[in-house]
């Protein structure tokens, strides 16, 4: 996470890149797969559709899960060039998985239920509550107000489950199939009624004058966050040990939070649906798609695409759980020196060692879960300062 008290050249680079390229390139992809598989899977029968979308990218999101050991065991030590290769094809077959199942659960409400204020807010407010119960309320959260890099192979096929049961635990699966079923099940249906509110509100009948307006206010909310997200964390870290009063605090901030990511994605979706070859279909669809995943790629933030994992709401100290994080252009900087040399050493005599591959990557033992566990201190600095290719 980003401390943004001191607001540097190299922090407003990142903002920008993460407004201007990550944010939108993610919404591509997304925009141009779900409306493929609606122009491609049974057209005419849209329930169909929906079911064959839920099954098949549920199936692939729990295999993903349960599987990450061996992906982790297997295609981590590659050499560079089938490393890369192979990555990017794991991030793409998840990130169409992901968004099968968005599009499927998403269009089957849409079918079975009214859209209405009164309908939405019931359902949406359910959701929500749950999420709050589950302590995963964080997880709505996504570009523009966090991105996800690709350079790092300590930690690229490691995903995170609600309970977070470690991988050779017996109910590991089980783990894994609550959180790809449940928990991103409830955030979907969250997405959904607050794009609803916007589509209900925001001059639903003016399509282009909607999409400007929802851009405005979801990065107008992104930035007001990382205006005050400081003096947030101040008194999250202030009731540190009070355990329920701050997921409480941080829940009520990311409650609003979570306002600029849809809005924001709900703008880009229009337009791309206003302007970009609105009278060739498939032209469009797959413009989107491609250009979306092959600028993830080149930028190295591919894992953005990827709503996956689970987080605990409270779980971050001194106030982390309530930062943006959009740094990327410091991961380029990061490489071995003296200093993070000492730190691996110092790290190997207190964990007892670390296999260390040609490239410096830092086994599980160290790192644990992808982040949603806490690390020890002097891991951190070593993921910070050297990027791992």
């Amino acid at each position: 996470m980003k401390d943004w008290n001191c607001i540097s050249r190299g922090h407003v680079i990142d903002v920008l890149i993460t407004y201007i390229l990550h944010t939108p390139f993610v919404v591509l992809f997304w925009r141009g797969t779900w409306m493929l598989e609606t122009y491609y899977i049974y057209p005419s029968n849209a329930e169909l559709s929906c079911l064959i979308c839920i099954v098949t990218g549920l199936i692939i999101n729990v295999v993903m899960y349960a599987t990450q050991s061996l992906q982790e065991r297997y295609f981590t030590g590659l050499s560079p060039v089938p490393y890369v290769i192979t990555s990017r094809l794991y991030t793409y077959v998840f990130a169409v998985s992901i968004v099968s199942h968005w599009r499927g659960l998403w269009t089957l409400l849409d079918l079975h239920t009214e859209i209405n204020w009164l309908n939405d807010a019931i359902i949406t407010g359910v959701a929500a509550l749950a999420l709050f119960l589950l302590r995963s309320y964080i997880n709505v959260l996504c570009v523009p107000i966090m991105i996800d890099v690709d350079f790092y192979r300590s930690r690229y096929f490691k995903v995170s489950t609600r309970f977070h049961s470690k991988v050779n635990m017996p109910w590991f699966v089980l783990d894994s199939i609550f959180t790809a079923t449940i928990i991103h099940s409830l955030i979907i249906v969250v997405w959904r009624g607050l794009w609803h509110f916007l589509d209900l509100g925001l001059f639903p009948d003016q399509m282009s004058t909607t999409a400007l307006y929802s851009l405005v206010i979801g990065y107008g909310v992104a930035i007001a966050t990382m205006s005050v997200q400081n003096y947030i964390a101040r008194i999250s870290k202030y009731v540190e040990n009070q355990t329920l009063c701050k997921i409480i605090m941080e829940d009520l901030f990311i409650l609003i939070v979570c306002v600029a990511p849809v809005s924001c994605w709900r703008g880009l979706w229009l337009l791309q649906d206003l302007y970009l070859f609105p009278s060739y279909e498939q032209l469009s669809y797959w413009t989107s798609h491609a250009t979306g995943f092959l600028g993830l790629v080149i930028l190295g933030s591919s894992n953005s695409l990827l709503v996956r994992g689970c987080k605990l709401d409270g779980e971050m100290e001194d106030g982390e759980g309530v930062k943006a994080d959009l740094e990327y252009f410091a991961h380029f900087k990061m490489q071995k020196t003296p200093q993070t040399e000492s730190l691996i050493q110092k790290i190997k005599d207190i964990n007892g060692g670390i296999n260390d591959d040609i490239n410096g990557g830092i086994n599980d033992d160290i790192n644990g879960g992808i982040g949603d566990k806490q690390k020890d201190k002097a891991c951190i600095e070593i993921e910070q300062k050297m990027m791992i290719l």
